[in-house]
């Protein structure tokens, strides 16, 4: 019989594995002003969420970037551009 934490851990690896073989797609929507207002366009917070969306994919991009140095492949891609 599993152990309630074997069991979830087993769980977690699958569900990493099929997230991993996928590649997601997000839309990213700005919202211009807090009032929900059709013709105002607040600078600051337009500013904001841009900024904010470019810090999190450029997170993203490290994140990906570590997982696949930890399976070897960068190593591979640096190899292959250099030659």
């Amino acid at each position: 019989m599993f152990q309630a934490g074997t069991q979830f851990k087993a769980s977690l690896s699958q569900l990493m594995e099929i997230l991993m073989s996928k590649e997601p797609s997000y839309i990213r929507c700005i919202k211009p002003n807090d009032t929900k207002s059709p013709d105002l366009i607040e600078d600051q917070i337009v500013k904001h969420q841009v900024c904010f969306q470019m810090i999190y994919l450029l997170l993203t991009y490290i994140n990906c970037l570590l997982h696949l140095s930890r399976r070897g492949i960068i190593f591979l891609i640096k190899i292959i551009f250099l030659y």
